[in-house]
């Protein structure tokens, strides 16, 4: 495994945390463990701390029930359908010491794209936020997998003896077997069972994401690919003075690798104490800034937008804060002057240390350092080795933008396939590396500082989401008067938006109010309401390259 030449690697919490062996996730949080100890607060729910001991109590006594209750199996697959919250972090790690495969899925998309996922993963159970239960009761009911609800407000008093969900949410999953998240804890507390021994190479987790192509499919993930991630990720931060001694935030979705690794796991690695919101809101954000000693921000730029644009934001709790790691997409000049500004009148020095990501690497690939931040930059690799590619995958001279090559311990075991064999989506060389193609262009420097040149891969943002063309143009080439079509990034006001081109089938009269009709209500259907495109547009051909394909890039480039 190769790390990358930190210049103050010795200042990191590397020399503390443990290289990780061969072992699960959750064996590798118990080593860290006896680093750090287990009296100190871990986390903090609703105002009531927690210490790591507790922390790893509850864990213990989901496993058993998942185990021994539940009859759970190695690899077997359980789907979790949640808010960012604690229960979610305990599951995926009862679940990781009995090798079980954990497939966060996002709470927007579509029940046909919940029930594709689900089948696809070959679940046996699925747990579920209550908040989501009333908009989603159907569908839970007619997958009729058991089902555990998760309950923010009963997990804080989950040590009561009449800490319950609220029977409401049972009521409305009749068609399935339901149980409570803290009635479950409390009747197994202080079980135990074994930990799964042969698991280095197991999947953890599946996750839903859209590839390096135009089309979403589901990354499968392993223990090693994790271990390895959380293990880099720490050494981005100096020691803390003392375990529990600062603050992070967790506001960011567990469904992506970023908002779980960096924004869940790592905290607890780091012996941070973690403070979960179930949303990001920026009042509630603010609260807890000013309640906790928060030394980091992870986050979007809008997400820091927000943040400036609340009065209370301009606050003492600023001091505490070392460093702020932002990514998808680029801060622009008045945001960094505005943050730089509130942070400077309290004599915090943080800046922001910009990063790229990719789910097929565990989310963080490359970032700029505390020691040495290049703004305009994306970083150096964390311990991933980066390439620059051409089309034929030769690399290219430092300096020229091609294509963003990644090889490393974080590489996933490749796209799940009906079948299940590992390796589908990566490149193996003559060394036996394996590498990604990332679908992302860049240039790197002679220090191998990465700069982000734009996407190769077909991807549109839209408000912070993730639109994959494949997904809208499999759709549509379906309707009866479509001979294919091809979905692009365009603009309106300013904003991205989708912008649909149609080839009919030959001989037919173009119907456009009808066809667009026709073609909004299949996508509103099936997919989450950012692929509804806002600009339909019907021609005899499409454009192709020199391979035969759609000229997306053509197709984009026209007025």
């Amino acid at each position: 495994m190769h790390l990358v030449n930190y210049p103050d690697f010795e200042k990191t919490v590397a020399s503390t945390i443990p290289f990780p062996g061969d072992q699960c996730e959750y064996k590798y949080y118990l080593e860290c463990t006896d680093r750090y100890g287990s009296d100190y607060t871990a986390f903090s729910h609703m105002g009531t701390d927690h210490t790591r001991g507790q922390f790893i109590a509850d864990i213990e006594a989901m496993a058993s029930y998942y185990r021994n209750e539940v009859g759970l199996k190695p690899q077997d697959c359980v789907s979790v359908l949640t808010l960012t919250c604690i229960e979610g972090i305990i599951t995926f790690f009862a679940l990781n010491k009995i090798g079980v495969i954990v497939n966060f899925i996002h709470p927007l998309y579509t029940d046909y794209q919940i029930k594709k996922i689900i089948s696809d993963c070959k679940s046996k159970y699925l747990c579920v936020s209550d908040l989501l239960i009333p908009s989603k009761k159907d569908l839970i009911n007619e997958i009729g997998l058991p089902t555990m609800v998760f309950s923010y407000p009963a997990y804080a008093k989950s040590d009561a003896a009449d800490a319950e969900t609220d029977p409401q949410f049972f009521g409305m999953l009749s068609g399935v077997p339901v149980c409570g998240f803290p009635e479950t804890l409390r009747a197994h507390k202080g079980e135990t069972t074994e930990t799964v021994a042969d698991d280095l190479d197991y999947i953890a987790l599946y996750i839903n994401g859209g590839g390096t192509t135009g089309e979403s499919k589901t990354i499968m993930l392993t223990n090693v690919n994790i271990n390895y991630q959380n293990y880099v990720n720490n050494t981005v931060n100096y020691l803390p003075d003392a375990p529990g001694d600062r603050a992070a935030i967790g506001c960011m979705p567990f469904f992506h690798a970023y908002g779980l690794c960096a924004g869940g796991l790592d905290s607890f690695f780091s012996a941070d104490k973690v403070i979960y919101m179930a949303r990001f809101d920026a009042e509630k954000f603010i609260g807890l800034l000013k309640a906790n000693k928060v030394y980091k921000f992870n986050g979007v730029p809008n997400f820091f937008r927000k943040l400036l644009a609340c009065p209370d934001f301009d606050s003492p709790a600023l001091a505490n804060v070392e460093c702020i790691f932002v990514g998808g997409d680029s801060v622009t000049a008045d945001l960094r002057d505005s943050m730089y500004s509130v942070l400077k009148k309290y004599g915090s020095q943080a800046e922001f240390h910009a990063g790229y990501g990719l789910t097929e690497a565990v989310a963080t690939c490359t970032v700029n350092m505390l020691w040495e931040n290049r703004e305009g930059t994306v970083g150096v690799g964390v311990g991933l080795d980066v390439e620059i590619w051409d089309e034929e995958g030769n690399k290219v001279p430092n300096g020229t933008i091609g294509e963003i090559a990644l090889t490393g311990p974080q590489v996933m075991a490749g796209y799940l396939t009906p079948t299940g064999e590992r390796g589908v989506g990566v490149i193996v060389d003559a060394q036996g590396r394996r590498w990604i193609r990332t679908g992302d262009l860049g240039r790197i420097d002679d220090d191998g500082f990465v700069t982000f040149a734009g996407r190769k891969k077909r991807v549109i943002i839209i408000s912070g989401y993730n639109v994959y063309p494949g997904d809208i143009e499999n759709l549509v080439n379906n309707l009866p008067f479509v001979q294919t079509s091809c979905a692009v990034q365009g603009e309106q006001n300013g904003k991205p938006i989708v912008r649909l081109f149609v080839q009919p089938k030959a001989g037919l009269a173009v119907e456009k109010e009808k066809w667009d009709k026709i073609i909004i209500d299949e996508i509103t259907e099936k997919l989450v309401k950012f692929n509804i495109p806002r600009d339909i547009r019907y021609i005899d051909a499409m454009p192709v390259t020199k391979l035969e394909k759609t000229d997306f890039i053509a197709l984009q480039n026209m007025e």
